[in-house]
């Protein structure tokens, strides 16, 4: 009776391993929405049942021995899956934010830079962890507010050709920030570095749900980066308004109140900035 209860304990251990293996490798499979290969996981198991129960050898044979390059292949598919899930890791989103109207004040922070005729690289984190692709030369980890953009902005230390990296959350992570350097060497600090910016922006956001805008000090126009999508072009308020859908940052508030409020705030930056610059001129796309 022990040898028996024992003999059959293995087994349901076994069964479970490779039950549990194949549920969350099928789980895995269905995440990529662009190469869905769940259909064709599922009709190789069932091609390999059958041409074992009917006895055909060749068939088992070919099967059973080239499913290691077929793996290797679903992995070379699934690359960009693997990048998110195991290279940008996960943050924690669900703390309270220190200042709910950051991104406003972001917004008009950003305008009054560009009055005064500082570009403005500004990365967004959302969910998935940038540490490992940025070298950042002065690290805050501070709650955004106005104050301590307007000292950011006025300080001899910060280069405005470099990113402000914040999160969702709230907070500055840290100013002076570069991308890491590329495959083939290059930094985002050599020559043509808008050109050079851009061309990392664009791999990074890919593979992140991370987002990232430039704000042009001759037009006064800003270009959002974020989900393989540029929009160039854009006012303060128009990108205020599209993060705030990218990320549903305002779940908690009123979307009606949210857009005029924001709208109102923005404009009284805008004001201020044209009495500090006479030839500011307000986009409104």
């Amino acid at each position: 009776m022990i040898q028996y209860i024992s003999m059959y304990w293995r087994d349901a251990i076994e069964i479970a391993f490779f039950s549990l293996l194949f549920y969350y490798s099928a789980l895995w499979l269905k995440k990529n929405r662009s190469h869905n290969l769940l259909p064709y996981l599922y009709g190789f198991i069932l091609l390999y049942s059958f041409s074992y129960a009917l006895e055909l050898n060749s068939i088992t044979y070919i099967l059973f021995y080239t499913w290691p390059a077929l793996l290797m292949l679903c992995i070379l598919m699934h690359q960009i899956t693997l990048q998110r899930n195991f290279v940008a890791l996960k943050n924690n989103t669900y703390k309270q934010q220190a200042n709910p109207d950051w991104l406003e004040t972001l917004m008009a922070s950003s305008l009054l830079a560009l009055s005064n005729n500082q570009s403005v690289y500004c990365l967004i984190e959302h969910t998935d962890s940038m540490h490992a692709f940025i070298d950042t030369e002065i690290v805050l980890n501070a709650h955004l507010n106005k104050e301590l953009l307007t000292l950011i902005h006025a300080s001899n230390t910060y280069n405005s050709h470099k990113m402000i990296w914040v999160t969702t959350q709230g907070t500055i992570q840290g100013i002076n920030c570069v991308w890491k350097l590329s495959h083939n060497g290059q930094s985002a600090e050599t020559n043509n570095m808008a050109t050079e910016w851009l061309n990392h922006t664009i791999l990074h956001t890919h593979t992140t749900d991370a987002s990232a805008f430039f704000g042009d000090p001759n037009s006064h126009t800003f270009t959002l980066i974020t989900k393989d999508t540029i929009t160039s072009h854009l006012s303060a308020h128009n990108l205020l308004q599209l993060l705030i859908a990218d990320y549903s940052l305002s779940h908690t508030i009123d979307q009606t109140t949210t857009s005029a409020r924001s709208k109102a705030h923005l404009t009284q930056e805008y004001m201020y900035a044209k009495y500090k610059n006479p030839t500011l001129k307000q986009r409104t796309n």
